[in-house]
């Protein structure tokens, strides 16, 4: 299979695995999309001795998906919702590509995420057996033969004549079939990834971007591209399978995996395996399926955190690109961490966490305690002593720059002040607050009271609002709940405001652009979902809700599970991982994670060229510009005026030679389109 061009996550969770599988992988189910680790070379494992025993394990392009006795889970990118796998009628196969995924189950072929080619429009099948899903393109196995639908700009998904296929494996822009005949090929032939050598009955073949292998009497053939060594193969002396990824490929032999290729990402570095017996090759990762569970190694480019067992969870709070939990052991964090927001600092005995922008704050016997993000003074903790309140805090509510916090007597705010989100009003009754991205709310007794940003009437307070027991501030956006349910005031450009029906609901959580609620029938979220942080996944018996930013939370029987941006993120929130442009060899693709033009802030991928008529030689073509939304969390790394771009700092830490770091200046290419820039500086930092 391949999962090209992107770099992969995986999911750590070894710790205590061994002394408790079955709630070790309770806990994995919980947090399957939203927890991943840190380090490079990461491994995810979790006990397949549980009660549901995993039976495959899948590579995406930016995500991972697995088949067990409960069915297909996924996590991830989810930028086109590829990671959020509907429901499936007893599943038997799961194929993920770079922004779709496909599974076979008793209803025939049913796939998921993006169909901008058609590669989720599934044609009429007869018995499909098998799937395989490509970078833009999907094939099945089926009673007639090997029907393909997708991109088909290389013909790699018009089948030829075929004789009994009996396997398909859909690459990037070419597929190979296993038949009567041996191992047939078509599509892009641009590498001879489609030129099959001779093969002595071969039992199995994989398509990977620009190479394929196979596996026959003889052992592995692969053939294409092999500039990273990835058609090399080593020698092996019981191979049993072969899976091709993006510029390397692993074989199962016998009692061990084998990987060869780019190996720049570890991907090819097989880390130690108890009595492997399956194998899948990703991007730029891979994974296998062992007597432990799934492990998976490999590239690990973005920020991520390690699990840690959670137990008797009391609490879950989203924030903008991080969530915290609360449990018997006390605090975890997990997400971005940039900030340090999600480096938990020691607690004593807290009972409970909030989590914001980039800084989280919790409250223990000391009260409260704040850590990340302290440029505006949000997370200034309760024992520097300069402050003259908060020694009695009952609640903290953290916002995008700023906290507050309830006590006895009233509420106070600290942090970024200039809309005035952290003067509070004096209050006679406080019972509750919620700070949000500009503003702040609280309950005054049954009566709601808003303060600071009031641009699209989030501060206005609705005379309608009876016996309120509960506010919650989002973006520009408030809900409260009172005696009658759920009403929401302020911006509606995403109809977070606008309610759809609710029976008999318990809680609201206001997001940036999207709103959460808890009522008799479990979640409900509305409004935006470009991160489909309002598409409720299936939950047990839900307790809590809460959104942030583009993230969603729940707390229910089997414990946390998250939805949006934090466990999938999109296309431009990968740049936020970042605080600076990344330069990777790799695929020769320039991040600008926030360029600032004018007033709008874009984040942009380029691909290197060579120009020999450009000053240094080299320029970038323009792949990628998304408009990133407003009051984003980090900063422009990049300024474009008078058509020039110029980049402070661009990380080339993946250098194979040279510096780690240097600035940069292109100019545009006056009359190009698509957007041609020449380099025309570039200095070691």
């Amino acid at each position: 299979m391949l999962f090209p061009l992107t770099l992969l996550w995986c999911i750590v969770g070894n710790t205590l695995n061994l002394l408790f599988p079955e709630k070790m992988y309770a806990l994995w189910r919980f947090f399957r999309i939203n927890l991943i680790t840190f380090i490079t070379g990461c491994i995810l494992t979790f006990s397949s001795n549980s009660e549901a025993s995993v039976r495959q394990i899948e590579a995406g392009g930016k995500y991972n998906c697995l088949l067990d006795d409960i069915g297909v889970m996924c996590w991830g990118n989810n930028s086109d919702k590829q990671s959020i796998a509907p429901d499936l009628s007893n599943p038997t196969q799961v194929a993920g590509g770079d922004y779709h995924t496909c599974a076979l189950d008793n209803s025939g072929v049913v796939c998921w995420g993006r169909n901008l080619e058609g590669q989720t429009t599934i044609p009429p099948l007869s018995n499909p057996k098998q799937i395989s899903v490509g970078d833009f393109h999907t094939c099945a196995l089926d009673d007639a033969s090997v029907i393909c639908w997708g991109n088909n700009d290389d013909k790699q998904s018009t089948v030829p004549l075929l004789s009994n296929p009996r396997q398909v494996s859909a690459g990037g822009f070419h597929t190979c079939a296993l038949e009567d005949q041996g191992v047939t090929c078509w599509g892009s032939n641009n590498q001879g990834q489609t030129s099959v050598p001779p093969l002595s009955n071969p039992r199995q073949v994989s398509a990977g971007w620009l190479h394929s292998c196979a596996l026959d009497d003889t052992g592995v053939v692969c053939w294409g591209r092999n500039l990273e060594g990835q058609t090399t193969v080593p020698s092996l002396s019981n191979p049993l399978q072969v899976s091709t990824g993006w510029q390397h490929s692993c074989a199962l032999d016998g009692a061990k995996v084998v990987c060869w290729g780019d190996n720049e990402n570890h991907q090819s570095t097989v880390i130690p395996l108890s009595n492997p017996s399956q194998i899948s090759a990703g991007g730029l990762h891979t994974c296998a399926l062992d007597d432990t569970g799934v492990v998976c190694w490999g590239d690990n480019f973005f920020r991520q955190s390690t699990v840690t067992p959670l137990s008797n969870l009391s609490q879950v709070s989203a924030g903008d690109f991080h969530a915290c939990a609360a449990d018997n052991s006390g605090i975890v964090c997990w997400g971005e961490n940039r900030e340090g927001q999600s480096t938990v600092p020691p607690l004593n005995n807290p009972i409970q966490v909030s989590a914001g922008g980039e800084h989280s704050c919790a409250l223990d016997n000391s009260g409260m305690v704040c850590w990340g993000r302290n440029v505006e003074g949000q997370a200034t903790s309760e024992n520097q002593s300069h402050l003259p309140f908060l020694f009695h805090a009952t609640q903290i509510s953290t916002g995008w720059q700023h906290t507050c916090l309830l006590e006895p007597t009233g509420v106070s705010c600290l942090g970024r002040n200039i809309e005035g989100q952290s003067n509070a009003p004096l209050m006679s009754n406080p019972k509750q607050v919620s700070a949000g991205d500009f503003h702040s709310c609280a309950l005054n007794g049954s009566d709601v009271l808003c303060w600071g940003d009031n641009s699209a009437g989030q501060s206005t307070v609705p005379t309608a609002l009876f016996n309120t027991t509960q506010i919650s501030a989002g973006g520009k956006h408030t809900c409260a709940i009172d005696n009658i349910g759920v009403l929401c005031w302020g911006d509606n450009s995403a109809k977070q405001t606008t309610l759809p029906p609710l029976s008999n609901p318990s809680q609201v959580s206001a997001g940036e652009l999207h709103t959460c609620a808890l009522d008799d029938t479990g979640v409900v979220c509305w409004g935006g979902n470009e991160s489909g942080q309002s598409t409720v996944p299936p939950l047990s018996n839900p307790k809590q809700v809460s959104a942030q930013g583009a993230n969603s939370c729940a707390l229910d029987n089997n414990g946390v599970n998250c939805w949006g941006i934090l466990p999938i993120y999109l296309p431009d929130a990968q740049s936020r991982m970042s605080p600076v442009s990344v330069f990777n060899f790799s695929n020769q693709i320039l991040t600008l994670p926030a360029v600032q033009v004018g007033a709008d802030q874009y984040k942009a991928e380029l691909l290197l060229q060579i120009m020999p008529n450009a000053p240094l030689g080299y320029g970038f073509l323009l792949q990628t510009a998304v408009k990133r939304s407003a009051n984003q969390s980090v900063l422009a790394t990049s300024t474009y005026s008078s058509e020039i771009v110029t980049m402070p700092e661009v990380d080339l830490s993946n250098n194979p030679s040279g510096p780690g770091k240097v600035k940069a200046q292109m100019k545009l290419i006056p009359g190009s389109n698509p957007f041609l820039f020449e380099l025309t500086v570039l200095e070691s930092l």
